[in-house]
């Protein structure tokens, strides 16, 4: 009897200790980028997670969008990218053709990633999904209705061209105390959207079908577009060069978030952050017309992803993270609409009632955006960030009086045949 009764308690000790082994939590590594409010929202939402879900711990890893991809390159070189990356579509092609983002659909299929109530687009490729959309945006003119009212200017309406667009910067800057009509930031790749909505407009694209090439045979479109930055630096309109590339990425810094300038750009999701920066909400109206446009050059962007990282040991526990992100109501209002406006209609729909003025005016923004948009450009080549940088690098060689808007124009033909060939 006695020896029965030690190996019952054997038993017992044996099975304690696998349960406690079993209950040992899994660690998972998840990267973004983004603003400090950013920051602050996500690893709320990690805590909330965590509490949900014991079994899961999460280690975060962000920074500013500067020196992000360099990292994750790095990381990808080492086999050790973070088990959910958050991702930008004009680098998710090469990852997905490189073979480190894994497949979705399996976790799709088990219920663990749940996208039923998904109305917009993810990054499916072959049938295979491998970006979660977290938040869809457009880009837009940012502008600050206390000075338009204080200017007597009436407020941008859908219809307005690029020639209204220069006549308001100059009169705003002829009528209010500050430095600025408007901000051009080549520093953000802004100007890269706004000369791909021009074209756009023009019935043109960046880039040809094949991605070997610029979509646009005529420089006249680049000229055009470009002699209008060129307009507002020489007549003092715009912010100068050395802010301007100062400001950067940083919306924080931007001239008009500080107040020195009554309109800006941006992408629809970044108004909360500059909301918040400038400690007052910030308008947004759709970006200006070509009076001769053949479409509409306006478009919705999937605002970012979330992706899973191939050489994860715990894709399990990234695609319950990833399902928590974009279906749980208390994380969404967390995020507060900070990369987009969700993708799921029921977290939409239930946020409705209690989104305050600033993400009131992202979503009716996105409504709106809808409704004068056409569809979106293919999936960027892989050399991208190059033509990126590169555009980026001649419009602040004409900010800097270094070239006219034409001779930029060659310019930029001459390099980005080298680099997309």
């Amino acid at each position: 009897m006695k020896k029965k009764t030690i190996i019952f308690l054997g038993l017992i000790l044996i099975l304690c200790v696998i349960s406690v082994s079993a209950a040992e939590p899994v660690t998972i590594r998840v990267s973004w980028w983004g603003s400090q409010s950013r920051h602050n929202k996500t690893l709320k939402v990690i805590d909330l997670f965590e509490k949900q879900h014991p079994e899961i711990n999460i280690e975060p890893q962000y920074t500013g969008w500067s020196g992000y991809w360099e990292q994750m390159s790095a990381q990808a070189a080492g086999g050790n990218l973070p088990d959910v990356m958050q991702h930008d579509r004009m680098y998710l092609t090469q990852y997905i053709d490189n073979d480190r983002i894994l497949s979705l659909n399996s976790y799709v299929e088990s219920g663990i990633l749940d996208i039923s109530n998904v109305d917009q687009p993810m990054e499916i490729v072959d049938d295979q999904l491998y970006g979660v959309t977290l938040g869809v945006n457009a880009f837009a003119v940012a502008y600050n209705k206390e000075m338009f009212d204080e200017a007597g200017i009436a407020e941008p309406s859908p219809d307005w061209t690029w020639q209204d667009f220069m006549a308001t910067a100059r009169e705003l800057k002829e009528k209010l105390p500050i430095k600025y009509g408007s901000t051009i930031l080549p520093g953000a790749h802004r100007d890269v959207f706004g000369f791909r909505i021009w074209l756009r407009q023009h019935g043109k694209s960046l880039y040809n079908e094949a991605a070997d090439g610029l979509g646009y045979d005529d420089d006249q479109l680049f000229t055009d577009f470009f002699s209008m930055y060129e307009d507002l630096k020489d007549e003092g309109i715009a912010a100068p060069a050395a802010v301007t590339e100062e400001a950067g990425h940083n919306i924080e810094m931007d001239p008009f978030v500080k107040g020195e300038a009554a309109m800006s750009s941006m992408w629809s999701n970044q108004v909360v952050a500059a909301s918040s920066a400038a400690g007052k909400k910030v308008d947004l109206a759709l970006m200006p017309n070509a009076e001769d446009q053949v479409q509409s050059g306006m478009f919705i962007k999937p605002g970012m992803y979330f992706t899973v990282s191939k050489n994860s040991d715990h894709p399990e526990a990234a695609a319950k993270f990833i399902n928590f992100f974009i279906n749980n109501l208390e994380a969404n209002k967390i995020i507060a609409a900070g990369r987009g406006v969700p993708v799921s209609a029921k977290i939409r729909e239930e946020m409705a009632a209690t989104l305050d003025e600033v993400n009131k005016e992202q979503f009716e923004y996105i409504n709106l955006a809808t409704e004068h948009s056409s569809a979106i450009y293919a999936p960027p080549p892989e050399n991208h960030p190059q033509i990126r940088d590169l555009l980026t690098e001649t419009v602040l060689r004409i900010l800097y009086g270094q070239m006219s808007a034409e001779q930029a124009a060659g310019y930029f033909r001459d390099q980005a045949v080298k680099i997309l060939n």
